[in-house]
């Protein structure tokens, strides 16, 4: 069992994680070993394909045929842009078997801020290296005019073409022998923006972190039945979803992001219609559960199966994950074990810590606050909290999060200013308390504030309980003047008069934190800033408060056909012109 010691830091004592191997292995080995399980496609809305390990092996010696024929080979960099879980798990998968080094990015969120998408995803492109994009065919003529924005990027290809595996002259598929320290693919975070760095990630480091996950969550290829609808270019839906299944043999159903967004009840739908054992989402979708579960979904969903609902995000609410349970403890016949929070980040690959399994939601109080516990480190995996000189700190002494072990990638350990030795400093806050972790914050984000250290976190789920206030749609930062530093709250309204709203975050904040808000500014729906996968973008918000620029994104029939035609017409522009060399 994992054990703590005085001194801030965490170890486990169950050996290092599973042995070396590589992704390309188990895709031919799930194929023989496992052939009932594999993947489910769901669509939300009554389609559902079945995918298992035989047809899913056949699928990607095909599509690898088809990336060989666009002139990769191992070690290339080839940018996916893949809308449909099933086209996305066949070509990464596909690209990893090859030796190509998959890049996955985001498609765009909305046609109306398309062209900032084009320019980021050129800034990624460009850093990675990458010589082909493949991607969801209805994107490839707006996204051809990037071969002229991307040194290097010779072609963008749509997956139906990769997928039909490079025509009937195409050359039989010549394997390549595969190590374990190769990079199995290139991770960029969701908070990528300037000069962006992906993050590589090995075979060796998935093989231990898979496992690890698998020790985490319990089950095996016999009992486990995965549901998630988390995008699968983030590490999350990726590795959790994908890559762990594959490399351990269990039944996954997947269903697309944009119908989780669109229709959040598909997502327990598809628990309650599949008996899952086990799903991950952050902690605004168990919020909008809880929202948005009506009568009917209350008597009709049996959530009894669910061993592992787990919650992986930024410092994460008591109560949303309380009343989750609560609420579908009490109605669907959930397990009151099942909540299951999480760390992990993707330097070291994904996983951290868990909560140990069949154990309670667990909070403690600190600092006038609320903190979840995130649970003991997986099997292998070293944790310590250090002071900024680097020194390790005793139970209940916040510090930075350090992290070691074979889940940690290459390029992570030891660069970061507090990393010491191979270990990787996170960036993250954290206090060791009880032998468990409980994640505080960021160290950029922190807020000082007449010397003390507030987390904005803390005035963002306080001001979030405001009515008339967006759940979720909350950041807190300071400003300097002349007294010091003071506490701003920008906030997203849904209330049709917003005036009392500032008042009333005011005096919720100083009567439940003891903080002084010097200014609540209301914006409408849709202004604050996030990151591809839904994080709030606190310095973005803060720059363009300080600038006086806080918009709403824009929306709406005419701004989204005028960006589709523009984009459009600069890809057929980016046909008529020589690629650059």
């Amino acid at each position: 069992m994992p054990s703590a010691t005085g001194r801030g830091r965490i170890t486990s004592g169950t050996g290092d994680g599973v042995g070396p191997g590589t992704v390309a292995d188990p895709v031919v080995a799930a194929a023989e070993r496992w052939p009932r399980n594999g993947f489910r496609f769901d669509d939300g809305a009554g389609t559902v394909t079945a995918l298992p390990f035989p047809e899913l092996r056949d699928s990607t010696t095909t599509a690898a045929a088809g990336l060989a024929a666009l002139g990769l080979a191992r070690g290339d960099r080839v940018g996916l842009m893949l809308v449909d879980p099933e086209e996305f798990v066949v070509v990464f998968l596909a690209a990893v078997r090859l030796g190509v080094v998959p890049v996955p990015l985001y498609p765009p969120r909305s046609l109306a801020q398309f062209d900032a998408h084009l320019r980021q995803t050129a800034v990624i492109a460009s850093a990675a290296g990458v010589r082909a994009l493949v991607v969801t065919p209805r994107l490839r003529p707006l996204l051809r005019r990037l071969t002229a924005d991307v040194r290097g990027l010779r072609q963008v290809v749509g997956s139906d073409d990769v997928r039909a595996g490079g025509g009937p002259r195409a050359d039989p598929v010549a394997w390549p022998e595969l190590r374990a320290d190769d990079v199995a693919f290139l991770q960029f975070t969701s908070g990528s923006t300037g000069r962006p760095t992906g993050v590589p990630v090995t075979h060796r480091c998935l093989a231990a972190n898979s496992g690890a996950i698998l020790a985490g969550i319990g089950g095996g290829p016999g009992t486990t039945v995965g549901v998630s609808w988390l995008p699968l270019y983030h590490d999350m839906g990726l590795i959790g979803f994908v890559l762990t299944p594959l490399l351990q043999g269990l039944g996954v159903v997947l269903l697309p992001t944009m119908a989780f967004l669109r229709r959040p009840r598909c997502w327990l739908d598809a628990v309650h219609r599949y008996r899952a054992t086990i799903t991950f989402a952050p902690a605004f979708a168990y919020a909008l559960a809880t929202r948005r579960a009506s009568e009917e979904d209350l008597a009709a969903w049996d959530l009894s199966s669910l061993e592992v609902a787990g919650c992986g995000a930024e410092p994460i609410p008591p109560d949303v994950l309380r009343r989750f349970t609560e609420l579908f403890s009490a109605r669907c016949g959930l397990s009151e074990t099942a909540v299951l929070p999480a760390y992990g980040l993707a330097e070291a690959t994904l996983a951290v810590t868990m909560k140990p399994l069949g154990t309670k939601l667990r909070t403690s109080p600190w600092q006038d606050a609320e903190v979840t516990s995130c649970g003991v480190p997986l099997p292998g995996v070293g944790l310590v909290v250090r002071d900024p000189a680097g020194r390790p700190l005793p139970d209940g002494e916040e510090g930075e999060i350090c992290v070691r072990g074979p889940s940690v990638t290459p390029a992570a350990g030891g660069t970061r200013a507090a990393g010491v030795g191979g270990e990787l400093a996170t960036g993250d806050l954290g206090v060791v308390l009880d032998g468990e972790l409980h994640v505080t914050g960021r160290i950029k984000d922190l807020l000082i504030l007449a010397g003390r250290n507030v987390h904005p976190q803390q005035l963002e789920w306080v001001a979030g309980e405001v009515p008339g206030v967006r759940r979720g749609a909350v950041v807190a930062f300071s400003v300097p003047s002349a007294g010091g530093e003071r506490a701003v709250v920008v906030v997203e309204t849904v209330a049709a008069d917003g005036s009392a709203i500032p008042g009333a975050v005011r005096e919720r904040v100083r009567d439940e934190l003891g903080v002084v808000v010097s200014e609540v500014t209301c914006v409408p729906r849709g202004t604050i800033p996030k990151t591809s996968s839904g994080k709030l973008r606190r310095a973005e918000t803060r720059e363009r408060w300080l600038g006086g620029s806080l918009a709403p994104e824009r929306s709406g029939r005419t701004s989204t056909s005028v960006a589709v035609g523009r984009a459009l017409v600069r890809g057929f522009a980016a046909r008529l012109r020589p690629p650059r060399a």
